[in-house]
């Protein structure tokens, strides 16, 4: 069996079958775009570690391929192979004796509190589009949600009674359009407590979405993906569902409307929210549990800044705690 084979194999068999959409695509694209070209057709029983590092050489040829690319694939591919050694098609997997390649530190950007407040306070609450992004921009920082969860979450997923929210789904882009899919891991799936605000905020997007319905009459958008129909929250003012780039366009233009001249993606929401945070004292393993990170060094790791200004203010505690003795 050549590599090539297997690998089709096992992104049909097992890939396609375990895992989410958005992760079989991505390792497929892996697969397709960057390993068979280069070893494809090796024999998988001749699979040495040279051939990983002639991989691995390749793609750091690749022009706009940084380290955490170069890393990412060949985790994927390293995650292939484990499989083909518990399925007794390999010996050893040659991707463990190779040295993991080196990505470069990320820091993840953030919005000041002061930063965050001026965007907030620009939005016109007495406008559905106002009032509905406010719900979104809270939603996005006091529970540091990724933007496809967000845009996945339906409204039996708020307990108005017990004040929490629970993360379940996520909208995906698939092979044929826009679908509900699987949440990134299974430490994805989590409920997290809302406050007292952002409640009474959904409560109020609740009735103005109702009342959109009646006035939209038959025109008003149902959204539905393979035959079943979802309640979001996340719609315009019609009903139809928002994907993920259209929070993310409109926050690019509340940026440059208040003159905040930093590069801020929708996912640096996350980033606020884990920020402020650890800037407040909570624990990094409080974090990572509300980010559904599936492991702490993923969430120390990314906040590594953080914690280095926190150490950096620890310190200047102690010295003028030694020095009013």
């Amino acid at each position: 069996m050549s590599l090539k084979t297997y690998l089709n194999m096992w992104l049909e068999d097992y890939v396609k079958e375990e895992r989410s959409e958005r992760t079989y695509i991505i390792y497929r694209d892996t697969m397709l775009k960057h390993v068979i070209p280069c070893i494809g057709n090796i024999k998988l029983s001749d699979l040495k570690v040279v051939h990983v590092e002639k991989y691995l050489r390749e793609l750091r040829k690749i022009k706009n391929n940084n380290g955490s690319t170069i890393q990412l694939n060949f985790r994927n591919l390293k995650t292939a192979l484990n499989k083909a050694v518990k399925l007794q098609l390999l010996n050893d997997n040659p991707c463990r004796f190779v040295e993991m390649p080196k990505k470069n530190n990320f820091k993840g950007n953030y919005l000041t509190a002061e930063e965050f407040n001026l965007i907030y306070n620009s939005l016109n609450a007495a406008t559905y589009l106002g009032s509905s992004f406010r719900v979104l921009l809270d939603l996005a920082v006091e529970t540091g949600c990724r933007r496809g969860e967000m845009c996945g979450t339906e409204w039996r997923n708020i307990d108005f009674d017990n004040k929490t929210i629970t993360f379940d789904k996520a909208l995906i882009k698939g092979e044929h359009g826009w679908k509900i899919g699987r949440l990134k891991t299974e430490t994805s799936y989590r409920a997290l407590p809302l406050s007292d605000d952002l409640i009474n905020q959904l409560k109020k997007l609740r009735i103005k979405q109702l009342e959109n319905k009646l006035t939209f009459g038959s025109e008003y958008h149902l959204n539905s993906f393979d035959g079943i129909e979802y309640d979001l929250i996340c719609i315009q003012r019609n009903g139809k569902f928002m994907v993920p780039n259209d929070v993310r366009d409109r926050l690019k233009y509340l940026l440059k409307r208040n003159k905040i001249d930093k590069n801020i993606r929708w996912h640096d929401l996350r980033h606020t929210s884990a920020t402020l945070l650890l800037e407040n004292g909570v624990a990094m393993k409080t974090i990572q549990k509300r980010l559904g990170h599936a492991s702490m060094s993923t969430t120390s790791d990314i906040y590594s800044h953080v914690t280095e200004k926190m150490d950096r203010e620890a310190t200047n505690i102690l010295s003028r705690t030694i020095k009013q003795i």
